[in-house]
């Protein structure tokens, strides 16, 4: 679990390999307006959700591969308007109806998306 205040400035923030399970408080990364990169590979996380990704406003580079996502939010994904790259491999996708979302995601965005051999489709 992160659980720090961030109030300043980053433009790139590298949390990997810290074995986070999730970013707590909740918007925990709504302040950092000027993040244009994040990597959260190698840890634990279950969800994407609350961590106030949305906010970031910037936010082009996502590297959320080598953890425990099974079904990516794909509506928080779709929030992120500046979004141009994503690594979401090595992650142990379930082929539920949950996936359902982030595959129809995957397909229609202009979004570069990086370990999308790992889905089984």
């Amino acid at each position: 679990m992160l659980c720090v205040c961030l109030c300043v400035c980053f433009e790139v923030l590298d949390i990997s390999y810290n074995g986070i399970s999730a970013i707590h408080p909740p918007d925990l990364l709504a302040g950092l307006h000027h993040l244009n990169t994040l990597y959260i590979e190698g840890n634990l996380m279950h969800l994407l959700a609350d961590s106030g990704l949305e906010s970031t406003r910037v936010l082009s580079k996502l590297v959320i591969a080598g953890n425990q996502l099974t079904a990516p939010d794909a509506g928080l994904l779709s929030r992120l308007e500046y979004l141009e790259e994503i690594d979401a491999g090595n992650n142990p996708f379930e082929c539920t109806c949950a996936l359902m979302p982030f595959l129809a995601w995957t397909n229609a965005t202009p979004v570069l998306v990086l370990g999308s051999a790992d889905i089984n489709r």
